[in-house]
């Protein structure tokens, strides 16, 4: 299931989770800076993410969700 959900992600939230898997959990602030990218397109990244189970958010901070 984790292996579909990747294959339907954008370049950009690939990215995101890559970045994501390096940290124990960033900021949407974080995550544009460090990537150069906008803040809209790293919000809907974050959505791709949590819409597909690869992410959570928590106060503010996003990680990779432990299994």
């Amino acid at each position: 299931a984790v292996c579909r959900a990747l294959g339907k992600l954008s370049p950009e939230a690939r990215r995101m989770l890559e970045a994501l898997s390096k940290d124990d959990s960033l900021t949407a602030e974080e995550l544009a800076q460090a990537l150069d990218l906008p803040a809209a397109t790293v919000l809907a990244g974050l959505f791709e993410l949590e819409a597909a189970g690869l992410a959570q958010a928590e106060d503010g901070r996003y990680a990779i969700p432990r299994r």
